[in-house]
């Protein structure tokens, strides 16, 4: 807690004022994890203060809140092109990263549990920057990120549900997207049944968890003799789904011998 309040105060990311007449400041609290290693063994305990975003007005504390954000067959087709070149690939995780977006609009907050003094007990935070869990966070870091990098590019225009069964389903979903690309057939199947799976559903996601378990030690090269050249196989059948007699395809793309899509 005391770590997010030092980046707090060294990026100014708010001031205390007297509440403005008529004004709710938002209400913040502590979000704590832990984060461990591959083998369960904790190595950060991390305390992150947010916003209550969820109380903000469209129009009032807020306009636009799109930003980009990187697909992750960009990256696949990144680290193709990387391997064929022999390239050296960092990578940076910036900890503070939304704390360097700057506000437009005027958002005041209460001040946060265990950090408020006596002679300020009255006085809010006026938001200079964006903070976790604002709204309009991500596209302020992302407007600011465009600043810094590419100062000469244009700004943009302007039923029940089980959570065991959604949480197996994220799971497959997460590893479909980043290193399995073979489980989208199987992923489209049974997050078809999330309002009310059966036994047969949830015998199903589990065998494709055991899968998963089984090959955790299956990794994917990158390289080649073919060189940069994209390959791309399909395959479609005419009304073959038992169901409802809809027609099915798949396609997939490569680069470098690797799968990026």
């Amino acid at each position: 807690m005391r770590s997010e309040m030092d980046s707090m105060s060294e990026n100014q990311v708010w001031t205390l004022v007297e509440p403005p007449e008529g004004i709710k400041p938002i209400g913040c609290k502590w979000v704590f994890k832990k984060k461990t290693d591959m083998d369960g063994n904790v190595q950060t305990y991390k305390g992150r203060l947010v916003t209550k975003g969820f109380r903000k007005i469209h129009g009032v504390d807020y306009d636009e809140t799109f930003s980009h954000v990187a697909m992750f067959k960009s990256i696949q087709i990144f680290l193709a092109v990387a391997a064929f070149h022999d390239y050296e690939i960092w990578q940076m995780d910036v900890k503070t990263a939304f704390l360097n977006g700057k506000l437009e609009e005027d958002v005041y907050m209460t001040q946060p549990e265990g950090f408020v003094t006596p002679e300020n007990a009255r006085k809010v935070c006026k938001l200079q920057r964006s903070i976790y869990g604002l709204k309009q966070a991500s596209r302020s870091w992302n407007l600011r990120f465009n600043e810094e990098m590419c100062p000469s590019t244009p700004q943009e225009r302007d039923g029940m549900i089980q959570i065991p069964y959604a949480s197996a389903i994220g799971s497959i979903m997460y590893a479909m997207i980043c290193t399995r690309p073979d489980l989208s057939y199987a992923l489209s199947m049974t997050s078809r049944y999330h309002a009310n799976p059966g036994e047969g559903h949830w015998t199903t996601v589990k065998n494709i968890l055991k899968c998963l378990r089984r090959t955790k030690g299956v990794f994917l090269v990158y390289g080649g003799e073919e060189g940069l050249r994209i390959k791309g196989y399909t395959n479609l059948s005419f009304q073959t789904d038992k169901d409802d007699s809809r027609s099915q395809s798949s396609f997939v793309l490569c680069l470098n011998k690797d799968v990026v899509s």
